[in-house]
């Protein structure tokens, strides 16, 4: 029984990486210099987070990380980066950012909150974990590109930012800046999905998220 229930478990969080593969390759936004606004790609980590607790949440999304970070390479995303950049970037912006969305299911057995608050809740928490990561890894990697990022004649505030800040501090506010700007509209269309398919029952049922 144990062993069919596992085979289960294994089989429907292979569904949802996939899931969230497909999603991430729909692509309402891209930036240039990578990140993007997808349609709730984080959502079925989310959800597998949700049923089956944070661990296998964490555990989901490091296989979600490093399938995510394998097309990265077939896309040419690691192009022209120095090897030992590209393992610590792959590390922290594709293993460590998707593992922290296992976290979502924190809230998943406070029974005394409804279920779409309860979700909300994980995916925030999830979206912003994430978020931290992709700052991280901006401001330590990608930091070179803040004078040019805030010299741009349609940045507002950028020349005022340039004259007051140097260094680390200016390239944690591009870091800031850049990764927030996409994955603010992130998190947000995620609550979004979220809250609407935590309200339909036949989901609710099938994922017997509650």
């Amino acid at each position: 029984m144990n062993r069919k229930i596992n085979i289960n478990r294994l089989v429907e969080t292979s569904l949802f990486i996939i899931l969230g593969i497909i999603l991430s390759m729909i692509k309402i936004f891209n930036l240039p210099y990578g990140g993007s606004i997808t349609i709730a790609s984080m959502l079925p980590l989310v959800f597998i987070s949700f049923k089956y607790g944070t661990k296998w949440g964490i555990f989901t999304g490091v296989v979600y990380g490093l399938l995510s970070g394998m097309l990265g390479f077939s896309e040419g995303s690691f192009k022209g980066i120095n090897l030992w950049m590209v393992f610590f970037i792959f590390f922290i912006d594709y293993i460590l950012a998707h593992s922290v969305i296992g976290f979502s299911g924190l809230f998943r057995n406070c029974k005394k909150i409804k279920l779409s608050t309860r979700l909300l809740l994980g995916i925030i928490i999830g979206g912003f974990l994430k978020l931290f990561f992709h700052i991280l890894s901006g401001t330590i990697f990608y930091g070179s590109y803040a004078q040019w990022f805030f010299s741009q004649e349609d940045f507002l505030g950028g020349e005022y930012i340039l004259q007051k800040f140097s260094g680390f501090t200016l390239y944690l506010i591009y870091s800031l800046f850049y990764n927030m700007s996409y994955m603010m509209p992130e998190i947000i269309l995620t609550c979004i999905i979220g809250y609407a398919l935590s309200k339909v029952s036949y989901i609710n049922k099938k994922l017997k998220l509650d």
